[in-house]
């Protein structure tokens, strides 16, 4: 989602939808497995703090349809999801 060219061939082959949760809640599914290679492991803290300022921005900027997922059962955000392909 970094590329806008990447961007462009997602929006051309269906609807793009950004599952939205809280910072400490992204930084605590991230950090808590094994790392992502985008995070320095010597530094996974601090990698995600400037990942996340970087990206927030970028994100939200995406023409995407927004689904709230903070606190959100994996079935709560299917059934969003369903209802989002249903077209309401």
């Amino acid at each position: 989602m970094l590329s806008p060219d990447t961007v462009n061939a997602l929006e051309k082959i269906g609807q793009l939808v950004y599952l939205k949760v809280g910072k400490e809640t992204l930084k605590k599914r991230l950090l808590a497995g094994e790392l992502p290679l985008f995070l320095d492991p010597k530094n996974p803290e601090a990698s995600f703090e400037k990942m996340y300022a970087e990206r927030k921005s970028i994100y939200e900027a995406i023409a995407a349809i927004t689904i709230d997922a903070e606190g959100k059962s994996e079935k709560e955000i299917l059934s969003l999801l369903e209802e989002v392909v249903r077209g309401k």
